[in-house]
């Protein structure tokens, strides 16, 4: 089991950045242009090469998130409640977030928001329908009822849970995760493209350019 689930997030790892290479050569951001990443950190931007500034916000205070370097600039925010004007960025972009902001009220304010915000948005999510759910590490867990979810995670070694020493109602009650026709409905304005892994749909991006 161990060997396909490494197997597994080696090939997540290497989507990851053919995702970001897309990203680059669909949304066209020059370094001068203003992103704000919802929920990022910068590991990311660095492992596309991409040079130019990105603000990152997350709900965490300023101390308790890891060193910057001097292009990217953090914000302590909360993505379904932006403290911003319209079209305030150029981009608006964010990576396997919107599944993690509770409910289907919360991820219809964090939708709208980014939408509002930026001129542009690109907002990527794991899609529930794949066969193994990315957070739990098993298949079809995502359908089960949420007590149930709960107790898998509490005990499953290669759970988030488990292997990063979460809260369990916490992380587990907080996770929705979205499906096609969800994502089309939350970005009505925006395209939807679908990532594949092994023939099935992986993760869902919705997209304005």
């Amino acid at each position: 089991m161990e060997t396909i689930i490494d197997g597994i997030r080696r090939s997540t790892r290497g989507l990851r950045l053919k995702r970001m290479q897309l990203f680059l050569r669909i949304m066209k951001p020059s370094n001068g242009e203003t992103i704000l990443d919802i929920g990022g950190y910068p590991e990311l931007w660095r492992q596309c090469g991409y040079q130019g500034s990105v603000d990152l916000l997350n709900l965490s205070a300023r101390e308790n998130f890891p060193a910057l370097p001097p292009h990217y600039r953090y914000i302590q925010g909360d993505g379904r409640c932006l403290d911003f004007g319209d079209k305030r960025y150029d981009i608006v972009f964010s990576n396997s977030v919107i599944e993690h902001v509770g409910g289907w009220a919360s991820q219809e304010a964090f939708a709208h928001e980014a939408s509002r915000v930026g001129k542009r948005y690109w907002i990527q999510t794991p899609n529930k329908n794949f066969p193994i759910e990315p957070h739990l590490n098993l298949p079809l867990v995502q359908f089960l009822p949420l007590s149930m979810r709960k107790r898998v995670a509490a005990v499953w070694p290669f759970s988030f849970v488990k292997r990063w020493g979460m809260d369990t109602d916490a992380f587990i009650g907080d996770l929705r995760p979205l499906t096609i026709g969800e994502m089309q409905t939350l970005f009505p304005d925006g395209r939807v493209w679908k990532e594949r892994l092994f023939g099935f749909v992986k993760s869902i991006v919705a997209y304005r350019c």
